[in-house]
């Protein structure tokens, strides 16, 4: 698991107070055959259940900003979650954000389960076993 080096928070600070705004850093950014920018957010957590639905999500302020650098970029951003019922799923988070969601307490925001699909091809059971054993690959 990535951690925050003393050196990043140094910087993270400094460019706070020089007045940068939607400092992020996203999972894994990527060009398709297409030649198009993509950004991924990869969540490996339990599910949310309702009310008001079953979901995942991220923090609102990890939102804002892939949807922030979308319009301004036009680097799409991707939710990628492994769920421990159903695999790996993915959806966009611009279609994501246009749908239902809800705001907990802790300012995570839920999209409904069923506005995923799901990803084809990644050794889930693999992955899944690495989640429930705390990310180590067994």
């Amino acid at each position: 698991m990535a951690e925050w080096t003393e050196a990043e928070e140094h910087v993270l600070r400094h460019l706070r107070k020089l007045g940068f705004q939607h400092i992020q850093r996203p999972d894994w950014i990527a060009r398709d055959k297409q030649g198009r920018w993509w950004s991924f957010e990869v969540k490996a957590k339990e599910r949310f259940e309702p009310p008001p639905f079953a979901g995942h999500g991220l923090n609102a302020s990890q939102l804002h900003s892939r949807l922030a650098l979308q319009v301004e970029k036009g680097i799409r951003a991707v939710l990628v979650v492994l769920d421990p019922e159903i695999g790996w799923i993915m959806a966009p988070l611009d279609q994501l954000s246009n749908g239902p969601l809800h705001k907990t307490r802790n300012g995570v925001i839920i999209f409904p389960i069923d506005r995923f699909r799901k990803v084809e091809g990644l050794m889930e059971r693999e992955f899944i076993d690495a989640a429930q054993t705390g990310g180590v690959l067994v």
